[in-house]
């Protein structure tokens, strides 16, 4: 018998509280498992920083992670869910362990071709005002996210945001190089898991990979929730927690 979890994975710069809102819907019927990325929240790694931090490698210290887990607690496969940073993830782990994964849940996450090292280093040298010469992130005002992302909360959410991202630091850079260095199209094709898309409707950053990804994935739907901003686990955690607990429960298909 295979008893099953839900995992979840957060966003650049991102901690698990980011998931406070979602969990007890998740909770319902499962057992869920946060887990801070490496460099991230309370997740420490000795040493500096890589230049690049790969998606592939993240995704097997995760697999690492799961795997123990597994032995601990009686479980062999998962479902997982990870918006922006930690959906890349979870779009690896699906991708090169099937084995591990039942369903995999996506909301708000970037899914895009591979860009060159030069591309890479031409988007970092339009970012001055989000870090500093030694790669620290700098505050994010409010007015700015909520500009970007359409967000109801966004004093709140950029307060948050602001924090996790200093205790991030100097992660966040390599983690963001090695999705930006990733070609997702040629990863989703390798997915097998049923897998779900999920944005919110005033949302218009993440959007754009939507298409890409329906075409890519095996098996695929997309909900996309009435009136919610581009970071709806935030901004909008009710509704974003039932419908991420219908598709994992089978109940949407």
């Amino acid at each position: 018998m295979i008893s099953l979890r839900s995992c979840s994975f957060t966003s650049w710069g991102g901690w698990v509280a980011d998931w406070r809102g979602v969990a007890p819907a998740l909770a319902k019927d499962r057992m869920v498992i946060a887990i801070d990325l490496p460099g991230h929240g309370a997740s420490t790694w000795d040493g500096t920083p890589p230049e690049v931090q790969s998606v592939h490698e993240t995704a097997m210290l995760v697999r690492g992670a799961l795997a123990e887990l597994g032995r601990e607690m009686g479980f062999a496969k998962v479902h997982l869910a990870g918006t922006s940073l930690g959906g890349c993830v979870a779009v690896a782990l699906a991708a090169l362990c099937p084995q591990m994964v039942e369903r995999l849940a996506l909301p708000s996450c970037v899914l895009g071709a591979a860009r060159t090292w030069d591309e890479v280093m031409e988007k970092e040298a339009g970012q001055a005002g989000m870090f500093t010469p030694e790669g620290d992130p700098l505050p994010s005002p409010a007015a700015l996210s909520k500009a970007v992302f359409h967000l109801d909360d966004a004093p709140r959410i950029a307060a948050e945001q602001n924090t996790s991202r200093r205790m991030a630091g100097r992660w966040i850079r390599p983690q963001e190089r090695g999705v930006a260095l990733t070609d997702f199209p040629t990863l989703m094709r390798q997915v097998e898991a049923p897998t779900l898309l999920l944005y919110g409707e005033r949302d218009t950053f993440f959007l754009i990979y939507r298409e890409e990804a329906e075409t890519r994935l095996r098996d695929v739907r997309s909900v996309i929730l009435p009136d919610a901003s581009g970071f709806p686990v935030q901004d909008q955690p009710a509704a974003t927690g039932a419908a991420l607990a219908a598709f994992l429960a089978g109940t949407a298909d």
